[in-house]
């Protein structure tokens, strides 16, 4: 327990994601729109594998809370 209570994550990669650093997405079935939070990098990446390296790369650099929306069920490949 940590000293608010709550259990400690065993994931320690959780514990190097920065709430300062914000990637929001919207899934749909060709594409994946993203706007980086503070600095407003936008990406628009194809939503197949070939999309998906890229983008899991710019998240990990930078340590990003990644949110994404969808509709339809597109984002069960992410």
């Amino acid at each position: 327990m940590t000293a608010t209570g709550s259990k400690e994550c065993p994931n320690e990669s959780m514990n190097k994601v920065s709430h300062d650093q914000i990637m929001g997405m919207d899934v749909s079935r060709d594409w994946l729109d993203t706007y980086c939070l503070p600095d407003g990098l936008q990406l628009r990446l194809p939503n197949t594998a070939d999309g998906h390296v890229p983008l899991a790369t710019v998240a990990r650099k930078r340590h990003a809370l990644v949110c994404f929306e969808t509709t339809g069920g597109q984002e069960w490949r992410l």
